[in-house]
This record gives C-alpha cells, sequence and structure tokens, in this order.
C-alpha cells in the first residue's frame, strides 16, 4: 500500500486534487492512504517546486497542477505497491486523513 499526501494550504485547487487521488485509489482499489497536508514545514521537507502537489511515499511526482484521477492511478500502477493477485478486493476501502500539523486546532 502506498502513502499518499497532498500538499496545500487548502485552496480549491488543493481540493481537487485531494477529490482526484482518493477517487484514484478508489478505483485502484488497493488500500492506499490519503493525506491532506497542510503543515508548512512538512510541505517544506517534500520540496515540491509548486502547489498543489502529491507525494507518493514521500517523493513528489505532481506540482503546479490538478492530475486527473487516470493519471493519479497510471502513477499508483508504476508503485511496487500494488495488492497481491489473491488478496480480495471487496473490503478495500479508501483511508483519508487530514493533517494540517501540530498549531492546527
Amino acid at each position: 500500500m502506498a502513502t499518499l499526501e497532498v500538499l496545500g494550504f487548502g485552496c480549491r485547487s488543493c481540493s481537487s486534487l485531494l477529490k482526484n487521488a482518493v477517487e484514484a485509489i478508489r478505483q485502484a482499489r488497493r488500500g492506499d492512504t490519503v493525506t491532506k497536508v497542510t503543515d508548512y514545514d512538512r510541505i517544506v521537507a517534500l520540496d515540491p517546486w509548486a502547489l498543489p502537489a502529491l507525494a507518493i511515499d514521500g517523493k513528489v511526482v505532481v506540482a503546479g497542477r490538478i492530475a486527473t484521477p487516470a493519471e493519479l492511478r497510471a502513477l499508483l500502477e508504476d508503485e511496487p505497491t500494488a495488492l497481491d493477485p489473491q488478496t480480495p478486493t471487496e473490503n478495500v476501502g479508501v483511508k483519508t486523513k487530514i493533517s494540517a500539523g501540530p498549531n492546527s486546532s
């Protein structure tokens, strides 16, 4: 399973990228995790050249645009984290976590 991080500070583009990431993993039926990251320190640590951005397992793969669910699904399929073909997928869900950092309330 891969960990996807949508990087941004809550603009409409960031929300659209988050929606597309959730849709991509739902379609891929892999059980990946999507996290919305608004924490400045985490965003800087990943070093995207533009926002919104999306990182898979800590590596920025999309920056400065809204990738479509199909594009994101293709990126996920290139990852070596796909479910084993023997694993049943009926109960594979989408896990979403919103992370605003330690200073948010």
